[in-house]
């Protein structure tokens, strides 16, 4: 195929299929009349694919992909972000039937934080909770480590129609001051148990 025209009061929209992602962020396009080299526009954050129909932009010898117009149904969309990016809206809600994230390091900043559904699973090498005030309500929690560290400040308060401590080698609990209430009984069982 020709090469595009190289004039600098050239410029043109057109359609283009994706025939081969380059490096850098460039892509080889082909259109009805020419083949040619694009780099990807900033605001094009789905990231394109071979066989893309695209749209793209040519002005002198600088061409861009600026959007893909149609992809083969069923194939997987990535959304690639170029560079470090923030998400600003007023109020942000999705919608999915399965939703996962994969990251080395996450961090989540909320005055209010506010999870709920059937069932919760978290699975961490570490998990690190910290807070002024932690509010945590559930009718059955199941919790398996390893090895499990809850610290405060100042007051922690469990409250809970039926809570079960256990652990095959030890279970301790310490603190300045520890308070145990129950409205029935309170059960100890234990091969050694040691108070003071």
């Amino acid at each position: 195929m020709p090469s595009l025209p190289q004039s600098d009061r050239y410029q043109y929209l057109a359609t283009a299929m994706v025939l081969e992602v380059l490096e850098n962020e460039t892509y080889r396009l082909a259109s009805d009349t020419a083949e040619f080299i694009a780099k990807r526009a900033y605001s094009c954050l789905v990231r394109p694919e071979v066989g893309d129909l695209v749209l793209s932009s040519t002005v002198g010898s600088d061409s861009h992909l600026l959007a893909i117009l149609e992809r083969t149904e069923g194939a997987f969309g990535c959304l690639d972000l170029p560079s470090s990016a923030q998400l600003n809206a007023v109020d942000l809600e999705i919608k999915s039937q399965s939703v996962r994230l994969t990251s080395r390091e996450a961090e989540i900043k909320s005055g209010r934080l506010k999870m709920g559904g059937g069932l919760l699973g978290l699975d961490f090498t570490l998990l690190n909770f910290t807070a002024k005030q932690m509010i945590v309500v559930v009718r059955n929690l199941v919790q398996r480590c390893r090895r499990l560290r809850l610290e405060a400040g100042q007051n922690a308060v469990i409250n809970s129609s039926r809570m079960r401590l256990s652990g095959k080698d030890a279970v301790a609990v310490s603190g300045r001051e520890i308070d145990l209430k129950a409205d029935g009984a309170v059960k100890v069982d234990g091969h050694k148990i040691m108070l003071g």
